[in-house]
């Protein structure tokens, strides 16, 4: 029987997302646009799974130099919505 640790699919995650990040450095610094970088991901999403999509997307966005945090801040809530 195989028992994982929490912390073995913490370290099992931030490798995954080290490499997403090199991976899209060396994209970029080839060439690649941050779009086309986005534009694939799109394109990925039917194959891989929209899960996997979206747990890629927190470092693919790092790596692209974009700031998640600062984008949520800058989301305008209409009046009487719910934080």
């Amino acid at each position: 029987m195989v028992t994982t640790t929490t912390e073995e699919i913490l370290r099992r995650l931030a490798l995954q997302d080290e490499s997403v990040i090199q991976t899209v450095i060396d994209a970029l610094a080839c060439g690649v646009t941050a779009d086309e970088v986005v534009g694939a991901l799109i394109a990925v999403a039917p194959i891989v799974g929209l899960a996997r999509v979206t747990s890629a997307t927190p470092a693919i966005a790092m790596a692209v130099g974009y700031d998640l945090d600062e984008a949520f801040e800058q989301i305008d809530v209409p009046n009487g919505a719910d934080h």
